[in-house]
């Protein structure tokens, strides 16, 4: 291999990695997410995390979040606190 292709190689490499690791910590944009102040749901995290619950799969999962929660509290509280 020549010093041009393994210099070009080695920049492949990089990209690929740092490209990766973006992929890996940027932000949810295929996931939904409740947002509590505002009642909202965001497809992906779009506000700070402390104002958002989640992540949903789908956008109804996320719009129900507070309804969900309102029913295992329910259940909760006829079974005692045990599920």
């Amino acid at each position: 291999m020549s010093k041009n292709h393994l210099g070009e190689a080695i920049e492949s490499a990089v990209e690929k990695t740092l490209n990766a690791a973006t992929e890996a910590t940027s932000p949810h944009g295929e996931e939904y997410w409740y947002n509590l102040k505002t009642g909202q749901v965001e497809r992906g995290q779009q506000s700070a995390v402390t104002s958002l619950w989640g992540p949903f799969k789908t956008y109804e999962e996320a719009a129900h979040a507070m309804d969900r929660a309102r029913e295992r509290n329910e259940a909760w509280d006829k079974d005692g606190g045990l599920l």
